[in-house]
């Protein structure tokens, strides 16, 4: 019902947009995301519907120009998604609570989780998006951005349990560039920093590899 213009309902091809594959490591479209929920995808892990959802939105914003009209609908269909969350916050706090630490305690797991971090951390050479804003001094951002998210927040919840799955801290990467892109417009040098961030995101989940189920070594 988001997506009115229905630019996101099929997957994309390169026949469509030229290059996509060899761009995007990890298509995602809504006629998926419909079938991951028929398939029961989302019940362990609800918070993974969410990360396909800004998977999808992150795609259009890597591949299509400063200009384009389909980033636009992609910021508008993120922003719903959000909003939904948002109006159903006691749920979503719920799920988030519910994650078990002890699934965390996989050495192997939590080594690879970290290294994506620093790797990130690196590709973010001015350091805008290794701490949480700061409020005090851009209060437009406490109401323009209602789910901040930062490296720093990030590898605080990977060493207290938050992320089980790497597509559940594939989501909270996604959200740090997907805030970025709400509150600067195109155009703005944060906004592309927030691109870049994500391109590197996508080199740290080989394109082989499933971010939302079954390539942990954590058991569930």
């Amino acid at each position: 019902e988001m997506d009115s213009s229905h630019v996101f309902l099929h997957p994309v091809t390169d026949k469509i947009a030229p290059g996509y594959s060899a761009l995007i490591p990890r298509p995602m479209d809504l006629s998926e995301i419909g079938h991951r929920i028929s398939e029961g995808g989302y019940d362990v892990y609800p918070q993974l519907f969410m990360s396909d959802v800004l998977l999808m939105c992150c795609n259009a914003l890597v591949y299509n120009p400063i200009g384009h009209g389909i980033p636009v609908l992609a910021m508008a269909l993120g922003k719903q998604a959000l909003a939904l969350i948002e109006s159903n916050l006691r749920e979503w706090n719920r799920a988030n609570e519910s994650i078990a630490p002890s699934r965390m305690r996989d050495e192997v797991y939590l080594q690879r989780c970290r290294a994506i971090i620093t790797q990130l951390q690196m590709v973010d050479q001015h350091r805008l998006f290794w701490f949480p804003v700061n409020t005090s001094q851009c209060p437009a951002y406490r109401n323009a951005v209602k789910f901040p998210m930062d490296l720093e927040t990030l590898g605080q919840g990977l060493e207290h349990g938050k992320y089980p799955v790497l597509g559940m801290l594939l989501l909270d990467l996604l959200l740090i560039a997907f805030n970025c892109c709400c509150f600067h417009p195109a155009g703005n040098p944060a906004h592309a920093a927030a691109i870049e961030l994500v391109r590197a995101a996508y080199s740290q989940f080989p394109r082989e590899e499933n971010p939302n189920r079954g390539e942990s070594p954590v058991q569930r």
